[in-house]
């Protein structure tokens, strides 16, 4: 009689630890996928980024302040047009949509004077303007941004090259 005792025990603790172990499971479960959701809402960036995206924002200050006083290794406009660039992404990824929008009109002025109004390179930078119209529900300015930035793909490339496709 007691064996059985003792054997109902045992199985009984082995559920709990089961259970335990399930509910483990369900809990971290449950925080991985509010943990993407949360990186999805916030644009891919995961929690903690924040600090570091600012810490970039300030490096890419610095630099875009050394190269227009002419203390960068480089005085290219084509190194200021990056940086802007590349301020705008992060910007962008920081939900700054007026800071990202600045910083690609800035690229794109760079690159008209630079290349004139049908490179490539402008195309770029307006298809980046486009995409903060887009978020900024500015569909109209959108819209003229991507038609313009597809016209100049085009005639660069021809209308079967990925990058138009990619523009679409």
């Amino acid at each position: 009689a007691e064996f059985g005792h003792e054997n109902r025990r045992s199985q009984a603790k082995g559920h709990r630890d089961e259970n335990c172990q399930t509910r483990d499971r369900q809990g971290a479960d449950r925080q991985r996928q509010r943990a993407v959701s949360d990186i999805r809402h916030r644009g891919g960036i995961p929690f903690g980024a924040e600090e570091e995206l600012a810490q970039a924002e300030g490096y890419f200050e610095q630099a875009e302040t050394l190269v227009q006083q002419g203390q960068a290794d480089t005085q290219s406009p084509m190194t200021l047009c990056e940086l802007r660039i590349q301020r705008g992404i992060l910007a962008r990824l920081r939900d700054d949509l007026d800071g990202a929008r600045t910083a690609f009109e800035r690229a794109l002025k760079i690159d008209e004077a630079a290349f004139g109004p049908d490179h490539t390179n402008v195309a770029r930078d307006i298809s980046n303007l486009g995409l903060v119209l887009h978020a900024q529900s500015d569909l109209p300015g959108a819209r003229k941004a991507f038609e313009r930035a597809i016209k100049i793909w085009e005639a660069a490339h021809g209308t079967e090259h990925p990058q138009v496709a990619h523009g679409l």
